[in-house]
């Protein structure tokens, strides 16, 4: 089994979880979990970790609550240039603020995909895409099929799982 990066950090640095601690974290009430063709996206909200600067920690607080921003509106909130807001996140961090964004843009589609009827188009303007190629291309980089794939496949194994 493979691990991956999710939106919790331990100590500045970005937390590896193996599909264990992804079923602990869905038992969260906070959490959020889609589960396609082995792919798992989640979205946990967490304490920030002691010993980081004030303003990261607004950032990461902000990216947790689901709220669709930008780096430029991050940085504008917080006084800051975006560069510096960038050089700031990724030193105490330990990852790309623009990735940790799209990460959890795209958490939030994929859970509005399977559990919704909202059209794809829809989808990726609540989230923050402007143009639908652009979502399609990304959720399909992080999930490895399209969003109508996605969708199709969360709903077959749904079924699966009532008629169990």
């Amino acid at each position: 089994m493979s691990t991956f990066h999710s939106g919790i950090w331990s100590n500045g640095k970005a937390r590896k979880f193996t599909p264990a601690t992804v079923s602990e974290a869905r038992n969260s009430e906070l959490a959020q979990a889609s589960v396609a063709a082995g792919h798992q996206a989640i979205k946990v909200n967490s304490p920030a970790p002691e010993g980081l600067d004030e303003r990261v920690r607004q950032v990461l607080e902000i990216v947790e609550l689901g709220t669709p921003c930008t780096i430029r509106s991050l940085a504008r909130q917080l006084k800051l240039t975006h560069f510096h807001l960038l050089h700031l996140f990724k030193q105490q961090v330990g990852m790309p603020l623009g990735r940790v964004l799209t990460k959890q843009r795209l958490c939030r589609a994929a859970s509005l995909l399977a559990q919704s009827n909202i059209r794809i188009k829809e989808v990726a303007y609540q989230v923050g895409y402007e143009h639908t190629s652009s979502f399609a291309r990304a959720f399909q980089r992080q999930f490895g099929m399209t969003p109508q794939c996605y969708r199709e496949q969360s709903r077959s194994q749904e079924k699966l799982m009532k008629s169990a």
